[in-house]
């Protein structure tokens, strides 16, 4: 009978740590839910080589939450998109934030000062959001 009881409480035991484990799960992905990633005020610098033909940057995101990085404007006569991925800081936790990363070609070559205006948004809400400003130029001064 004393063995049946330390069997229950055992038992028990593990179902809470399972409980307790799940609740914390629950709660980082519906926090984060909540809490989209915004983007910064100061506009975000990139500095190539000359003799580069790719630029590569990544912005803050979580696309589980509904929001995603859509490109508002940049100078199509100097870059061309090439890709965009989204790169998870935790990929084995569901629903974790992580890098979108943003992969242009140069169109040409020497110098380039440019800017790029990206907006984090919602599909369904295609003009709101935080406005994000990514300078890149060949100059480091």
């Amino acid at each position: 009978m004393k063995w049946k009881y330390v069997q229950m409480l055992s038992q028990q035991k593990k179902q809470a740590q399972s409980l307790k484990k799940l609740n914390f799960f629950y709660t980082l992905f519906f926090s984060s839910l909540l809490f989209p990633v915004t983007a910064s005020s100061k506009p975000l610098l990139v500095f190539v080589n000359k003799d580069e033909s790719i630029v590569t940057f990544q912005l803050k995101s979580n696309p589980t939450t509904g929001y995603r990085w859509k490109l508002v404007q940049f100078d199509k006569s100097k870059l061309k998109l090439s890709k965009t991925r989204f790169i998870a800081n935790q990929p084995q936790l569901m629903g974790s934030g992580g890098q979108e990363e943003f992969v242009f070609k140069r169109l040409d070559s020497g110098s380039l000062n440019t800017k790029i205006s990206l907006r984090y948004q919602r599909s369904w809400e295609p003009n709101k959001g935080p406005e994000q400003i990514v300078k890149i130029s060949t100059d480091q001064k």
